[in-house]
């Protein structure tokens, strides 16, 4: 970038940026090196889009529909939903697939490629636009004007298979789907999703969704409420009848959090994950993020300290070793 002629102040500010990842990268690889030597694997999360003001759009304008300004002519989301009427305008710009195409895929290839060198497994959300995605024209407020767009499909990951033929892909399969987006996923045997505050809504196809072997089990992902929250959110007659599936006495929220956890431990898919925020008992107060809102308090969310949950391994260690994953 010496080359572009940039202002000092902003050569200055790129240098400091790229020492700070230099140092943030190298402390990564120790920590990853260190939890291989404990035979524990790192899942990163990639969304997928990414922001306009990215680095990523930056360098690659070419795979993104935007006008000759620079601004997107269409944005991402998702129409009236589960988590809300008016849709979630997310404002990422979006992917010119064909021009991805004529270029095998190359901005796909090197962000996987990357990622593979951060983590073990790769959990792409949104999956379902790779098979059709929602474009929202850039001058609406809302995603209820918008239009669905086949995705790239097998095409892409054909692609990324050819070059990349030992990626670790976790498909973020939740929401309104249509069955080619299932066909896709398990074309190439990608493992799935379920997430138990879904699963408990209707507990009378509990035992069926949760035998999914093939797949991963959450009580709850970075879009939900905590656990604890959650259930505080719950009418009595839902509460009691929880209280009942999982055989409580009382239905008191940290007893029913206790059995929702131990449940998804036991369930039948080999990989089950516990946010930290359900093990604390955390309330809403550490929620990660809710969809259909953009900015404070989302993505803000941090553990302060170890204290609490070191204070929880007793309890997770009984839990893991009555279902057999330790």
């Amino acid at each position: 970038y010496q080359e572009a002629s940039l202002p000092s102040h902003l050569l200055k500010e790129m240098d400091y940026q790229t020492f700070l990842q230099f140092i943030f990268f190298r402390q990564w690889q120790a920590l990853k090196n260190f939890a291989h030597t404990h035979e524990v694997e790192i899942m990163g999360d990639m969304p997928i889009y990414v922001g306009l003001d990215s680095a990523d759009v930056w360098a690659n304008p070419g795979s993104f529909k935007l006008d000759e300004q620079g601004n997107p002519i269409w944005v991402a989301g998702v129409p009236p939903d589960y988590f809300s009427e008016d849709g979630q305008r997310w404002g990422n710009p979006i992917y010119n697939w064909e021009y991805m195409k004529e270029q095998r895929y190359s901005f796909w290839i090197d962000r996987l490629r990357w990622s593979m060198g951060l983590y073990d497994a790769i959990r792409i959300d949104h999956f379902r636009g790779f098979d059709s995605y929602w474009q929202i024209p850039a001058n609406s407020e809302t995603a209820k004007l918008g239009e669905w767009i086949d995705g790239p499909g097998e095409a892409l990951f054909d692609e990324i298979y050819r070059q990349l033929p030992h990626i670790q892909i976790v498909a973020e399969d939740l929401g309104d789907l249509r069955p080619s987006v299932l066909e896709l996923r398990d074309h190439y045997q990608l493992r799935g999703m379920q997430v138990m505050q879904f699963l408990l809504e209707n507990l009378d196809q509990l035992k069926t969704e949760t035998d999914i072997q093939h797949a991963l089990i959450y009580t709850g992902t970075h879009d939900n409420p905590t656990l604890l929250s959650w259930l505080e959110s719950q009418s009595k007659k839902a509460l009691d009848n929880l209280k009942d599936y999982f055989g409580i006495t009382k239905p008191e929220p940290q007893k029913l959090a206790d059995a929702i956890i131990q449940y998804t431990l036991c369930a039948e898919p080999d990989l089950a994950i516990l946010p930290v925020q359900d093990i604390l008992y955390l309330d809403d107060m550490g929620r990660i993020n809710t969809p259909s809102t953009i900015g404070s308090p989302n993505w803000e969310w941090r553990l302060s300290d170890m204290k609490q949950l070191d204070k929880q391994q007793p309890i997770l260690k009984m839990w893991l070793r009555t279902a057999n994953r330790i």
